[in-house]
């Protein structure tokens, strides 16, 4: 019995976990997986003594539904907004939108709750 309690458990875990999935590793690895699977690029400018930023990376992007449409939808870059990477990034967290031919099409700035965010991801 106890075990069977340990694999539902464990089932309902995997199944109700969100989690991105969708990612990259570098601007370059991101542009070329956005072309490949007709996605856009999204690129999280992040730091790591930002609260807004472990907000947005502990409540919104744990969220099934935000996860789920990133993972469908765009291709996940998280940046340090202090490296050079040619953005020049004032307030953190900022989310960057590119599109498969290196244009950027949009922003977010600042954290949202997760039905916002929602709502403004999918402008893009």
């Amino acid at each position: 019995m106890i075990n069977r309690l340990i694999i539902l458990m464990t089932i309902l875990t995997i199944a109700l976990s969100a989690e991105i999935t969708s990612f990259a590793t570098s601007y370059k690895n991101g542009i070329a997986n956005a072309k490949k699977h007709n996605k856009t690029l999204m690129i999280m400018f992040t730091s790591s003594d930002c609260k807004q930023c472990n907000y947005m990376q502990s409540s919104i992007y744990e969220d099934k539904k935000i996860s789920n449409y990133i993972n469908k939808h765009f291709v996940y870059l998280e940046l340090d907004k202090d490296a050079n990477h040619g953005y020049n990034i004032i307030i953190a967290p900022t989310v960057y939108f590119i599109n498969s031919n290196g244009k950027r099409v949009g922003k977010i700035v600042g954290a949202r709750n997760p039905e916002v965010f929602l709502k403004e991801l999918k402008k893009y």
